[in-house]
Protein backbone atom coordinates (compact mmCIF):
# COMPACT_ATOMS: atom_id res chain seq x y z
CA UNK A 1 0.00 0.00 0.00
CA UNK A 2 2.98 2.33 0.91
CA UNK A 3 4.31 1.62 -2.70
CA UNK A 4 0.99 2.38 -4.16
CA UNK A 5 0.43 5.67 -2.80
CA UNK A 6 4.09 6.87 -3.35
CA UNK A 7 4.02 5.98 -7.11
CA UNK A 8 0.36 7.47 -7.20
CA UNK A 9 2.09 10.99 -5.56
CA UNK A 10 5.26 10.69 -7.70
CA UNK A 11 2.70 10.62 -10.96
CA UNK A 12 0.95 13.43 -9.96
CA UNK A 13 3.51 15.34 -9.14
CA UNK A 14 5.48 14.77 -12.80
CA UNK A 15 1.98 15.25 -14.10
CA UNK A 16 1.36 18.97 -13.28
CA UNK A 17 5.39 19.93 -13.47
CA UNK A 18 5.03 18.41 -17.35
CA UNK A 19 2.12 20.52 -17.87
CA UNK A 20 3.51 23.78 -16.29
CA UNK A 21 5.57 25.77 -19.36
CA UNK A 22 8.98 26.42 -18.74
CA UNK A 23 9.29 30.15 -18.66
CA UNK A 24 13.22 31.33 -19.56
CA UNK A 25 14.62 34.91 -18.64
CA UNK A 26 17.21 36.76 -21.05
CA UNK A 27 18.98 38.92 -19.71
CA UNK A 28 20.39 41.92 -21.19
CA UNK A 29 22.98 44.79 -19.31
CA UNK A 30 24.69 47.36 -21.21
CA UNK A 31 25.27 50.94 -21.91
CA UNK A 32 25.57 53.72 -24.89
CA UNK A 33 26.07 57.33 -25.17
CA UNK A 34 24.88 59.55 -28.28
CA UNK A 35 26.38 62.83 -27.93
CA UNK A 36 23.90 65.80 -28.66
CA UNK A 37 24.54 69.64 -29.04
CA UNK A 38 22.62 71.59 -26.18
CA UNK A 39 19.59 72.87 -27.71
CA UNK A 40 19.25 75.20 -24.52
CA UNK A 41 20.13 77.27 -21.14
CA UNK A 42 17.76 77.66 -18.70
CA UNK A 43 18.78 80.75 -15.99
CA UNK A 44 16.83 80.44 -12.95
CA UNK A 45 17.41 84.12 -11.00
CA UNK A 46 15.49 86.40 -8.19
CA UNK A 47 14.89 89.65 -8.12
CA UNK A 48 15.35 91.14 -4.50
CA UNK A 49 15.46 93.85 -2.61
CA UNK A 50 15.48 94.73 1.13
CA UNK A 51 14.71 97.82 3.39
CA UNK A 52 12.22 99.10 5.45
CA UNK A 53 9.33 100.40 2.88
CA UNK A 54 7.57 97.67 1.76
CA UNK A 55 5.89 99.95 -0.84
CA UNK A 56 9.35 101.01 -2.28
CA UNK A 57 10.60 97.56 -2.04
CA UNK A 58 7.60 95.99 -4.23
CA UNK A 59 7.94 98.76 -6.67
CA UNK A 60 11.54 98.34 -7.26
CA UNK A 61 11.56 94.87 -7.96
CA UNK A 62 8.73 95.13 -10.05
CA UNK A 63 11.12 97.89 -12.26
CA UNK A 64 13.80 95.15 -12.19
CA UNK A 65 11.53 92.52 -13.09
CA UNK A 66 10.15 94.74 -16.34
CA UNK A 67 14.04 95.25 -17.32
CA UNK A 68 14.47 91.97 -17.61
CA UNK A 69 11.48 91.41 -19.23
CA UNK A 70 12.70 94.15 -21.90
CA UNK A 71 16.28 92.43 -21.96
CA UNK A 72 13.85 89.37 -23.17
CA UNK A 73 12.56 91.29 -25.66
CA UNK A 74 15.50 92.84 -27.34
CA UNK A 75 17.12 89.70 -27.30
CA UNK A 76 13.91 88.18 -29.25
CA UNK A 77 13.20 85.38 -26.62
CA UNK A 78 10.01 83.87 -26.17
CA UNK A 79 6.96 85.43 -23.93
CA UNK A 80 6.73 81.67 -23.24
CA UNK A 81 9.93 81.38 -21.96
CA UNK A 82 10.24 83.76 -19.52
CA UNK A 83 8.24 82.31 -16.30
CA UNK A 84 7.78 84.35 -13.09
CA UNK A 85 7.02 83.78 -9.22
CA UNK A 86 4.18 86.01 -7.45
CA UNK A 87 6.36 88.16 -5.07
CA UNK A 88 7.64 86.94 -1.87
CA UNK A 89 7.47 89.21 1.40
CA UNK A 90 8.95 88.58 3.91
CA UNK A 91 9.95 90.60 7.78
CA UNK A 92 13.35 90.24 8.25
CA UNK A 93 14.49 90.48 12.56
CA UNK A 94 17.94 91.01 14.07
CA UNK A 95 18.92 90.06 17.35
CA UNK A 96 19.95 92.76 19.55
CA UNK A 97 22.67 91.72 22.43
CA UNK A 98 19.58 90.83 24.70
CA UNK A 99 19.10 87.98 22.29
CA UNK A 100 15.43 90.12 21.64
CA UNK A 101 14.48 90.04 17.90
CA UNK A 102 13.94 93.34 16.34
CA UNK A 103 12.80 94.45 13.53
CA UNK A 104 14.84 94.87 10.52
CA UNK A 105 13.01 95.37 7.33
CA UNK A 106 11.47 93.80 4.76
CA UNK A 107 12.61 91.29 2.17
CA UNK A 108 10.64 91.32 -1.57
CA UNK A 109 11.13 88.66 -4.11
CA UNK A 110 10.20 87.56 -7.32
CA UNK A 111 11.74 84.32 -8.82
CA UNK A 112 11.99 84.31 -12.39
CA UNK A 113 13.25 81.71 -14.98
CA UNK A 114 14.29 82.27 -18.83
CA UNK A 115 15.11 79.50 -21.35
CA UNK A 116 16.95 80.72 -23.83
CA UNK A 117 16.97 78.67 -27.32
CA UNK A 118 19.62 80.45 -29.06
CA UNK A 119 22.93 79.65 -27.23
CA UNK A 120 25.35 82.41 -28.65
CA UNK A 121 23.03 85.08 -27.26
CA UNK A 122 24.12 83.82 -23.91
CA UNK A 123 27.04 85.85 -22.79
CA UNK A 124 24.96 88.94 -24.29
CA UNK A 125 21.98 87.78 -22.01
CA UNK A 126 24.41 87.16 -18.83
CA UNK A 127 25.94 91.32 -19.59
CA UNK A 128 22.24 92.07 -20.25
CA UNK A 129 21.43 90.39 -16.72
CA UNK A 130 24.05 92.44 -15.03
CA UNK A 131 23.49 95.80 -16.34
CA UNK A 132 19.76 95.67 -15.65
CA UNK A 133 20.68 95.35 -11.76
CA UNK A 134 20.05 91.47 -11.59
CA UNK A 135 21.60 90.18 -8.19
CA UNK A 136 21.61 86.85 -7.86
CA UNK A 137 21.64 84.35 -10.31
CA UNK A 138 20.47 80.71 -8.64
CA UNK A 139 21.21 78.13 -11.59
CA UNK A 140 22.34 77.74 -14.96
CA UNK A 141 21.20 74.99 -16.68
CA UNK A 142 21.86 73.22 -20.34
CA UNK A 143 19.37 70.79 -22.01
CA UNK A 144 18.00 69.49 -25.31
CA UNK A 145 14.74 69.98 -26.32
CA UNK A 146 13.62 66.55 -27.84
CA UNK A 147 15.58 64.30 -25.05
CA UNK A 148 13.02 61.07 -25.46
CA UNK A 149 13.77 60.87 -29.29
CA UNK A 150 17.10 61.19 -28.46
CA UNK A 151 16.92 58.39 -25.72
CA UNK A 152 16.38 56.05 -28.55
CA UNK A 153 19.66 55.81 -30.33
CA UNK A 154 21.06 55.33 -27.50
CA UNK A 155 19.02 52.44 -26.64
CA UNK A 156 19.34 51.01 -30.20
CA UNK A 157 23.21 51.37 -29.89
CA UNK A 158 23.11 49.92 -26.10
CA UNK A 159 21.25 46.85 -27.56
CA UNK A 160 23.30 46.34 -30.79
CA UNK A 161 27.02 46.90 -28.53
CA UNK A 162 25.54 44.23 -25.82
CA UNK A 163 23.87 41.65 -29.02
CA UNK A 164 27.04 39.01 -28.09
CA UNK A 165 26.13 39.19 -24.41
CA UNK A 166 22.81 37.66 -23.82
CA UNK A 167 22.43 34.76 -20.95
CA UNK A 168 20.41 32.70 -20.16
CA UNK A 169 19.61 30.26 -17.36
CA UNK A 170 20.09 26.90 -17.75
CA UNK A 171 17.69 24.73 -16.96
Amino acid sequence: MKYLIGALLLLTLSATTAAEPIEHQVTVKGQASVLVPTDFVTIDLTVMAEGPDIERLKLDIDTKAARLLEVASKLQIPAADVKSSGVRMTREYVSDRNDNDVFKGYSVGRSMEIKLQKIADYERLAQALVDAGMEEVESVQVGVNNESKLRNPALAAAAKENSGMVRTPCI
